[in-house]
């Protein structure tokens, strides 16, 4: 898998080190605005979103510890579900099950893509590229490229 400096655009924000977001489809539903959380060990989905896929609430499981973050502030989650996720574009996509822990924050993504997503795709990332390669289920290699504008426009909303 090569990256290539062909898809770097500096032309949005130059010299801003973006967050990595990607689109997938959760459930057959196409879902914007999922954070490729690098340093994240787990993946997160947070309430409202949850409650806007329309899932029912008896699929939510229970999920008996805390979760930690960085600042070593305390997560109490809600649940956790287990959701088929697809990545890429038909005809080369690859479906994963994910386990989301299910939280009650207020952040400008949907759901943070963790460690073990990425070792379950034996995903590459390139930051600076802002794109996430892996191969799909026939082989081929599926690279997800980030949204610079809308990673933008989560940023500045992070900001409020």
């Amino acid at each position: 898998m090569i990256f290539d400096d062909k898809g770097i655009d500096m032309s949005i924000v130059p010299n801003h080190d973006d967050p990595l977001l990607v689109r997938t489809f959760i459930n057959n539903k196409k879902v914007h605005r999922l954070l490729v959380g690098i340093g994240s060990s787990t993946d997160l989905m947070f309430y409202d979103f949850f409650r806007n896929l329309k899932i029912p609430q008896l699929e939510l499981l229970p999920y008996n510890d805390d979760l930690i973050g960085f600042s070593n502030h305390h997560i109490t989650p809600i649940r956790y579900v287990k959701l088929h996720v697809t990545f890429g574009n038909v005809p080369i996509t690859r479906t994963i099950i994910i386990r989301f822990i299910v939280v009650k924050l207020q952040l400008s993504y949907n759901a943070i893509l963790g460690i073990t997503t990425f070792n379950t795709l034996r995903a590459v990332i390139s930051t600076i590229h802002l794109d996430m390669k892996f191969l799909s289920d026939d082989m081929s290699i599926i690279t997800l490229k980030g949204d610079k504008k809308k990673a933008y426009k989560c940023y500045k909303e992070s900001l409020k």
